[in-house]
This record gives structure tokens, sequence and C-alpha cells, in this order.
């Protein structure tokens, strides 16, 4: 049983404040559980006053003194092998949850409506549900998770305290939900599923197997169907159930894992989840012209695995695994910066899995999520937003 619990200013806070992938996607999809407890962290604020969970680490010296994070609340869980992080918002009560992804230990449903005192509400066990990946829509949350004989499954989050898996289907490796109730799942291949008959019997519109398929995003009426094998797909789908593709990146030097546009559409950034010390983690795409994108830009670190990147306004929120919870200024796509970054579990180090997995930028004021593998759940501001 996890280890959980609210991460009170007194607590932790200082007093100052199913198929075959490609090889490399193989390792990826292999995970380690790490459990490290906060207490090293407590231990280092008590030895050193000066020292602050909520103060981020030293800044680029290249970024400018504004672009700075700052710990707003944490929910401490350990002993679980944590994964992706979304959000929920309860219409009725207005309350925005955190849903974070267990793996075989379920879901955890968190209120973060006290943004610095997050609580656990709600929970499914493993026996219920198998969760890598999350996302809603609705007053539904849509998981896919690893295993063989594992099903997608439906939460109904109705009564947040309460959830309670309504239905399923086909297992994925990743999904995304779309603002107009569309269900893209990928790997193996691409399907399409209509949500708004009946959110709790997804309804497949379309399927591809062309592809091996790796995680898809949807911004408007783009579909960004990172492949794996193929390389990255791009589809317009203002008729999901016909996607009509406009372009393909194809760079056999990357693993087409994951992505997001620029806020104008006109850039694509592409992450490499396992690239090597002499490879870019993450390469940036000019697609003003889809039918001849061009590789412009990249960022690497020889120390570190990238995992997911979403862009707001001129910023990317990037979950960078073992270096932490990093922040770049990608106003100019060229020439990417990183402006700040946090580190969310200080014992590990270097290449590899485990810290920071998921991170959900898109609360309406400005808070972010992140999800650690062995730590739970983080909450952060960036006054560069």
């Amino acid at each position: 049983m996890e280890q959980g619990g609210v991460l009170t200013p007194g607590q932790v806070l200082c007093p100052s404040a199913e198929y075959s992938p490609h090889p490399r996607v193989t390792a990826a999809m292999t995970r380690l559980s790490v459990s490290i407890v906060f207490a090293a962290l407590l231990a280092n604020c008590s030895s050193n006053p000066a020292t602050s969970l909520d103060a981020a680490p030293e800044p680029n010296p290249d970024a400018a003194a504004t672009e700075t994070i700052s710990l707003v609340g944490a929910l401490e869980i350990t002993g679980l092998p944590v994964h992706d992080v979304w959000s929920y918002t309860d219409d009725a009560t207005s309350k925005q949850y955190a849903l974070l992804s267990a793996a075989n230990a379920g879901l955890r449903v968190i209120d973060i409506s006290v943004r610095s005192a997050p609580v656990e509400v709600g929970s499914l066990s493993g026996a219920e549900l198998v969760a890598t990946d999350v996302k809603t829509w609705r007053n539904y949350a849509y998981t896919i998770g690893e295993g063989q004989g594992v099903m997608g499954a439906i939460v109904d989050l109705a009564n947040p305290a309460a959830p309670v898996v309504v239905g399923n289907f086909a297992n994925a490796h990743n999904l995304f939900v779309s603002d107009g109730g569309y269900l893209f799942a990928s790997a193996p291949g691409l399907r399409i599923y209509d949500l708004n008959g009946d959110p709790t019997q997804p309804s497949e519109v379309y399927s591809d197997s062309d592809c091996q398929g790796h995680d898809v995003s949807i911004v408007g009426q783009r579909l960004y169907d990172f492949a794996g094998d193929c390389g990255t797909r791009i589809f317009d789908i203002a008729n999901p159930a016909s996607p009509q593709l406009l372009g393909t990146i194809v760079d056999e030097s990357l693993l087409h894992h994951s992505g997001w546009p620029s806020e104008d559409g006109k850039h694509l950034f592409l992450c490499d989840e396992l690239a090597s010390p002499t490879q870019d983690d993450i390469a940036v795409w000019d697609i003003a012209d889809l039918a001849s994108p061009q590789r412009v830009g990249s960022y690497s670190d020889a120390n570190a695995f990238v995992h997911n990147l979403y862009v707001v306004g001129d910023y990317a929120y990037v979950s960078y695994y073992r270096a932490g919870f990093r922040v770049f200024d990608v106003s100019d796509p060229a020439q990417i910066r990183l402006v700040d970054e946090y580190d969310t579990d200080p014992a590990m180090s270097g290449p590899g899995f485990g810290g920071n997995f998921g991170v959900y930028p898109f609360s309406e004021d400005g808070v972010i999520l992140a999800s650690d593998e062995g730590n739970g759940l983080f909450l952060f501001a960036f006054d560069g937003q």
C-alpha cells in the first residue's frame, strides 16, 4: 500500500516557504519503479535554512531573471510505479483534480483545489484497472496500461471520491482525447473512437495499421502521429472518420516518440526518449510547408533522457525523467533555450528512467502538474507565463 499524505508547509516545505514495438521503444516501455522518501529533502532543508523546496534550482545563466519555477505544493506518494498525470475539473463544483496513473497499482484522484495542500480523495486499485496514460472528456477518464490482457478502461468521475470503471476498449500504448469528443489510440497502429454517442461505449470510426505507432497529440484539427517506424505523420482531422494526410517527417536518426507544435502551428518539437549522448533529445522542425518540412533546431543533454513536451505560449514544459521538470523558451524555435529546471528526484541522475514522467501545463491559473515515478505529484508555478 502506498504511503501518501498531504505535504503541508510544516511537513515538507522549508519554514521559509500488447504489440511488437520498435526495439528502442521496447526498451523505453520497461519502467523502473523508484521509491524515494522525501525525508532526505527535508533533512537538507533543516540543515541549511537557506535552502527551500519552494526555491527553484540555480537558473541557466543565460535565462532572464524572471523566468523561474517555484514549487506550489506536493503530495508524497511512494512505493508506486507512478506514470502520467492529467487534469479533471468537476463542472458541478469547479474543483480541479489531478489524475495520477499508477500502472498496476491503478489510478489516484487528487483534489488540487487548494494548490498548497493537494489531497487524495479517490482511487482505483490495480485489480480494477492498469493505468500508464490517462486523458479526460466530460466526467470520464480514459486510461490505457501495459501488460498481457490489459484493456483500456473508462472511469466515471461524477463522484471523484468514488470513481468507478464503467466500460472498456481495446488497449494501446498512448492515447489522446480531442475537445470534440474523439479518442485517438496509438500502438498498435492508429485507432479513432467517437465518444459523443455514449462515452461508456466508444464507437470506432477509423483505424489503420500502416505504422507501428507510439503516441499522438491533437491540437485544433490537426493530428500529430508520432509513429515510430514511420516517422511523424500529420493529418487534418476535420472529419475524424476520414483523416487526411498532410505531410510526414522522416528522420531515421530519431525515435519519433512524442511532441507538440508551436502556438502558431508552424513548428513541431519532437522528443526522442532514447537519444544517445551524441544525439538530440528534442528536434525542431519547420512545418509551415507540410510538403517539405525542414529541421531547423535542436536541444540535447548527454546526461538525461527526455520524455514528453507541451507548448503554451512562448514556453515548452518538459518532463525530463531524472533531470526533472524543465522549461524552455521556444519563442525562437531555431534557438530553443533552457530557462529553468526543478529536480523532482535529486537521488537520481544520468540517462535513464525514473524521475519526472508526466507534465500537465494547461490549468487556467497557470499551475503546472508534474508526476514523479517515485515521489508522487508536484504542483509548480512558472512566472514566465
